[in-house]
């Protein structure tokens, strides 16, 4: 005997409700994750980044142990969000591409990461 309802006649549970309210904090990876669109993997390219003040796509595949079209596709995500930027390299050139984060890129980690310094 099953006492299925339908999903309308359910009232939010208090866990959902936390959920919600996590999912739309300034100050969650999830509620950063939704509010730009991008994902977890992201963020790690993201804080990585923030905490070398910029790597190319070699060094960040290295370091975080990801294929070239992974990274690529998470800085791509980064750079639509407004998160992180392509700079030339040292030398002045084109290649390789370095991926540093934008000023709200930083702000941003620094929020989620709990360190305001």
């Amino acid at each position: 005997m099953s006492d299925k309802r339908h999903s309308a006649d359910l009232t939010p549970s208090i866990c959902e409700e936390a959920l919600e309210r996590f999912r739309r904090s300034e100050d969650s990876l999830a509620g950063v994750l939704e509010q730009n669109h991008i994902e977890v993997r992201d963020f790690m390219v993201l804080s990585f980044a923030c905490d070398q003040r910029g790597l190319d796509v070699e060094q960040l595949m290295s370091a975080l142990r990801m294929s070239r079209h992974s990274v690529l596709d998470c800085v791509e995500r980064l750079v639509t969000a407004g998160l992180g930027v392509y700079e030339n390299g040292a030398d002045g050139s084109a290649s390789p591409h370095l991926v540093v984060p934008t000023a709200a890129g930083r702000r941003l980690t620094r929020r989620v990461l709990g360190d305001d310094t």
